[in-house]
């Protein structure tokens, strides 16, 4: 499966969508679906984690996620834990750096808080809207 990836392109509007990327000696590109490639700023590159948020808004490194309770009985629309998505190189599976502690939680479905009524809501990413995780 090509995993699909995703950056700011060089004017700054929006995020590129593509197949894969190339960083040369000073240019990073995003590959599109259409073969095209688009410069981008490479810091900006992320990966598809290949899972969705409740909304079914895909989830990619770079976002900031937040955790909430989805059972019946919980009020609150409040999303308590922020947090950014990320590439553990230690544990061979993308995590969720908790924005308030620095812990790492593991992103994958079936690990989550599976005990609970637990889901993902993506609210932005840390290129657009870094004010979301700083305190």
């Amino acid at each position: 499966m090509i995993r699909e990836y995703r950056g700011i392109p060089l004017n700054g509007s929006g995020f590129v969508f593509g197949r894969g990327y190339l960083c040369g000696y000073k240019q990073a590109y995003i590959g599109g679906f259409d073969f095209e490639f688009t410069p981008v700023i490479e810091s900006t590159i992320g990966q598809f984690t290949g899972l969705l948020d409740r909304d079914q808004v895909k989830i990619f490194e770079g976002d900031i996620v937040g955790f909430g309770d989805d059972s019946p009985t919980c009020k609150s629309g409040m999303y308590g834990e922020l947090g950014t998505v990320a590439f553990s190189e230690s544990d061979a599976c993308y995590v969720v750096v908790l924005a308030s502690s620095g812990r790492e939680v593991q992103l994958a479905d079936h690990l989550l808080f599976s005990d609970r009524h637990v889901s993902r809501k993506v609210y932005g990413n840390v290129h657009q809207n870094s004010e979301l995780i700083k305190e």
